[in-house]
């Protein structure tokens, strides 16, 4: 049984290599987000949960103590949106962190989260809407920290609210 002669067209042949240079471009931009940039001498601080064995700084890497080496992030997606995360293998399980959660809880105080929760607008009703905001970047930047960080502590502000049933 042949072939139908559609599928050796010009046309049909060239859309293969249009979506593997597309997942290509996809793949480079990926690895660009999650490369590591740490070097030995930035300020880092025990990762909370984990102080023995990992460090971590303000711009998200993850340093190992007994690998000596910054842990590559890994890349997770949703939509148009994207997050990343730190994922190890400890006492025989596998452990992952967010990067804005491990950041958060590593570098600011109990203070500091209670100021920036109370920072959320009463106008936000999703979580696209939070993404939004214009204050995480300034916030960020007052406290020192990445924007995912901030970001982490207004949506379990947000995620509080919404099981409250305050809006």
């Amino acid at each position: 049984m042949g072939c139908p002669s559609s599928l050796f067209r010009k046309e049909t042949m060239a859309k293969p290599n249009k979506y593997r240079r597309a997942l290509n471009r996809l793949n480079v931009t990926r690895a660009d987000m999650t490369e590591v940039q740490g070097s030995p001498s930035t300020e880092r601080v025990g990762l909370i949960g984990y102080e023995n064995y990992y460090e971590i700084t303000r711009r998200g890497e993850v340093y190992s103590k007994r690998l000596h080496r910054f842990i590559k992030h890994k890349f997770f997606s949703f939509g148009d949106r994207y997050s990343t995360y730190v994922e190890f293998q400890l006492d025989g399980r596998k452990v992952r962190i967010a990067i804005g959660e491990a950041v958060a809880k590593s570098f600011l105080s109990r203070d500091q989260i209670h100021t920036i929760s109370k920072q959320l607008p009463e106008g936000v009703n999703t979580l696209k809407d939070l993404w939004g905001l214009d204050i995480i970047p300034s916030l960020a930047k007052e406290y020192d920290v990445i924007t995912k960080a901030v970001f982490y502590i207004l949506s379990n502000e947000f995620s509080d609210r919404q099981s409250r049933g305050d809006r």
